[in-house]
């Protein structure tokens, strides 16, 4: 048996047919097809029943309402292919070569994975164009690819996998209603380190504007999906990125904020904890509640803010300017500073703003007097750092522009260097 293709239906009776046509035509004929009928209610598993009565290589699963990733990972289990490969039951191949093209370039060139390009089928009508975002579903040449080199999250049903490669290492989707497919691929992708791509498009993914009908258990798995992500996103810069980005869009920061319960902020602060230092540093846009949580490090956990007097301090505009001048070491980084100050100043105000909302929703949000804090004699060991002292510089020669501040500044900022040698002395 070359490939297993495994198809978690649910509710599909509208493109099922489409989609089963399209794998029985494949020239490749060593198959089966693995259906797993997720407690549909309409006649999905009618159609099912009468397309493996025409071939023998449709089997059928059937499993109460788990979700598509407890029902991939049923079939994975008791595939017999060399390879897998994932079909939604909304989807289609592109051609009858798909399959044969993408088994023949992984045993040709030695490869755990394969897989090509990505059509959207929208409203009738085929896309090849999926957006800037998403480049990483297109590829423009075959060949071997380093996933250093392409670090993307989504798409993995573009691809075949080996079944041995991934049993033995564990790589099965996890069991969330949201949010179980990134974590999966990008496991994969990781262990195997490279794939062979093909340019020719393999998957044909139909937009199907579904109202999906949020709830806590959905949301709570959407932030435990990323945070699988998060830790498997280690030493990957543009796969963290892009997680972040994710993270901080409006959509989902928004299902963040009305469908998870205080009781279940925890979950929150696991991934916050998650967007490091080093992620944190991006320049992202901060427009709501969530993006503040995760760049401010505030998180909470029994309703306890877990932001210290040292954080509070950092937080600081002051802090974060002067951080900003001190670390501009290069001819670059010095020409980008204006640039960067500006942004800094800006996000400072929105997070004011955010923060201050949040503080007249929720009294633990609001910022307490230093000696309030366990930390805070750390925290007045920060207020002499050089970063703070030079924020507190700029910010008030910058205030009395008006008396020839900024022509002073320069002289205020090497006073206040010299100041910080003098004390380290």
């Amino acid at each position: 048996m070359k490939i297993s293709v495994i198809i978690p239906v649910f509710n599909s009776e509208e493109y099922l047919k489409a989609c089963l046509d399209s794998v029985l035509l494949q020239s490749i004929q060593e198959i089966e097809i693995l259906c797993v009928d997720d407690g549909s209610t309409d006649d999905s598993l009618f159609i099912l029943q009468k397309y493996a009565l025409k071939d023998k290589r449709i089997k059928i699963l059937k499993q109460k309402n788990m979700g598509s990733g407890i029902a991939r990972n049923n079939a994975l289990r008791l595939a017999k292919g060399e390879f897998v490969a994932f079909l939604d039951s909304d989807d289609f191949y592109p051609n009858t070569n798909t399959l044969e093209n993408m088994y023949h370039a992984a045993i040709k060139h030695d490869m755990k994975i394969s897989g090509g390009s990505l059509i959207q089928l929208r409203n009738d009508e085929y896309v090849y164009d999926v957006g800037s975002f998403e480049q990483g579903y297109i590829f423009t040449n075959n060949g071997i690819v380093e996933y250093k080199d392409y670090q993307y999250d989504y798409g993995y049903w573009r691809f075949i996998y080996n079944r041995k490669f991934l049993i033995e290492n564990n790589i099965y989707f996890p069991n969330y209603l949201r949010m179980q497919d990134p974590p999966f691929f990008i496991k994969a992708m990781i262990y195997a380190r490279k794939f062979y791509a093909l340019k020719e498009p393999t998957y044909i993914y139909r937009v199907v504007h579904k109202k999906i009908s949020w709830n806590e258990r959905k949301a709570t798995d959407v932030v435990k999906g990323f945070i699988d992500c998060l830790q498997l996103s280690s030493g990957y810069s543009k796969l963290q990125e892009r997680l972040v980005r994710r993270i901080t869009s409006n959509h989902l920061s928004n299902i963040f904020l009305l469908h998870i319960k205080k009781e279940n902020h925890f979950v929150l602060a696991s991934m916050l904890k998650l967007l490091n230092s080093e992620i944190c540093k991006k320049d992202y846009n901060l427009q709501n509640l969530y993006k503040l949580l995760y760049c401010c490090n505030i998180s909470t956990h029994n309703n306890q803010v877990l932001l210290g007097a040292t954080d509070h301090i950092k937080n600081q505009l002051c802090y974060k300017l002067g951080n900003q001048i001190v670390k501009s070491t290069s001819l670059v980084k010095i020409f980008l500073l204006p640039y960067r100050l500006l942004l800094i100043l800006i996000n400072h105000k929105i997070e004011k703003k955010i923060l201050k909302i949040m503080s007249k929703k929720d009294p633990k949000y609001k910022t307490l007097s230093l000696n309030s804090y366990t930390d805070h004699m750390v925290a007045l060991e920060v207020k002499n750092h050089l970063s703070y002292k030079i924020g507190q510089v700029l910010i008030r020669d910058c205030k009395n522009w008006y008396k020839g501040g900024i022509f002073k500044l320069p002289y205020s900022m090497y006073k206040a260097y010299k100041d910080y040698k003098g004390r380290k002395k």
